[in-house]
């Protein structure tokens, strides 16, 4: 009896071997991958989900010049043997579906209350959307895309952004440290950020806000924009503002955060909002507003929220024109800031729970899982030859 009870396991062994072999698909990853943008972190954490479900993968780097990094060169000589799965992840003006793959994908983001008409066509000519976040899905049904939509959140490596290790060296002399960290634009809210932070603040207080930008079109500069509008808030005795302007690698990000005692961005819109997500998983109290795909992973028991309200889009991109984006409180974002200031205990708790609730929900194996379900239902369409739903 042992035996055949030894026959069996062996041959279910064998069977399940076999059939990972025949749902093993190729698979093309276009996008970003090394300038350090959202677009490209999450291309990276694609790509891993995809070579740990043993699939054969071949990425496209769309930034041109030499790929400093050796593993990445790697995968963008794999051979494909077949065209099965073409995944594009870029903003939704630069996606486009290709024919010569047997099943595209489209993995992207916005972040107003609509999409540009032609972006909806663009993305209807995709076999599946993969977003970010529910906030996403519900923007994309109701500006008309008809393909499937599937939620398939972001993620970070947990191992990185971890609250123990070496913290960024400030000039700050000990201040309790509010720090922001986004790409130069309007949508980031910084004039609120600004406003607030100078309203509610002096010199008095043992406080400093460090802003940590970069402008990824290299057409502006943010310091000398950012002096301006703090003149709009200027006071007899301002609190101390530092700004950072310069690219930074991942692990320089996770120790700038180590260097904080909270996050604050009163942003206008998020499609994820990974800063955010970054903070809460350095286990920092974390204020946002309540409005945008941040509100998948922020709740009022693992971070401070600000009321919105929306209103049209005022920014200085063309793309955003005729839309709505979200306008938080100032009066409520100070309140936030002055609680977390001088209720550190209470903010410690909470940005302890927030970097929980991410470990439980949003980490690498539970996003992982969630890729790997739409690759094995794919994989399964392609074995019945099927290619539409």
């Amino acid at each position: 009896m042992n035996y055949l009870r030894l026959y069996f396991l062996l041959y279910n062994v064998l069977l399940e071997k076999v059939d990972n072999y025949m749902r093993s698909l190729n698979i093309l990853l276009d996008g970003l991958f090394t300038n350090g943008s959202g677009f490209a972190e999450d291309n990276l954490r694609i790509l891993s989900a995809i070579r740990n479900g043993e699939h054969k993968v071949q990425i496209r780097n769309r930034l041109s010049g030499h790929n400093p990094n050796p593993t990445l060169r790697l995968f963008e000589s794999t051979h494909l043997e077949t065209n099965d799965v073409y995944i594009c992840n870029l903003m939704c003006s630069a996606i486009e579906a290709r024919d010569d793959f047997r099943i595209n994908i489209a993995r992207t983001t916005f972040e107003t209350d609509r999409l540009p008409k032609e972006w909806v066509t663009r993305l209807n000519a995709f076999d599946e959307i993969w977003v970010p976040s529910t906030f996403n899905a519900g923007v994309f049904r109701d500006a008309g895309v008809t393909a499937p939509i599937y939620v398939i959140p972001e993620t970070i490596d947990f191992h990185i952004f971890d609250p123990e290790g070496d913290a960024w060296p400030l000039p700050t002399g000990g201040r309790f440290v509010f720090l922001s960290i986004f790409d130069w634009q309007v949508r980031k809210g910084f004039r609120e950020l600004l406003q607030a932070y100078m309203e509610e603040f002096t010199a008095r207080d043992n406080v400093a806000l460090v802003v940590k930008t970069y402008d990824l079109t290299r057409h502006r500069d943010p310091v000398s924009e950012l002096t301006k509008c703090m003149e709009l808030f200027q006071r007899d005795d301002p609190p101390p503002v530092y700004v950072l302007n310069r690219s930074l690698q991942i692990h320089e990000i996770a120790a700038l955060y180590r260097a904080a005692n909270a996050f604050v961005l009163p942003t206008h819109g998020e499609g994820w909002g990974r800063p955010l997500f970054e903070a809460m998983a350095m286990g920092l109290p974390t204020v946002a507003t309540d409005w945008g795909g941040q509100k998948d992973f922020m709740n009022e028991t693992n971070s401070y929220l600000i009321p919105s309200a929306l209103g049209p889009a005022k920014s200085e991109f063309s793309v955003f024109n005729g839309h709505l984006w979200a306008y938080p409180s100032i009066s409520v974002l100070k309140q936030r800031l002055r609680q977390i200031y001088e209720l550190p205990t209470e903010a410690m708790i909470r940005g302890q729970r927030a970097r929980h609730d991410l470990l439980v929900h949003f980490n690498e194996s539970v996003i992982e899982a969630r890729i790997h379900d739409r690759l094995d239902a794919l994989s399964a369409r392609i074995e019945k030859g099927v290619t539409e739903q």
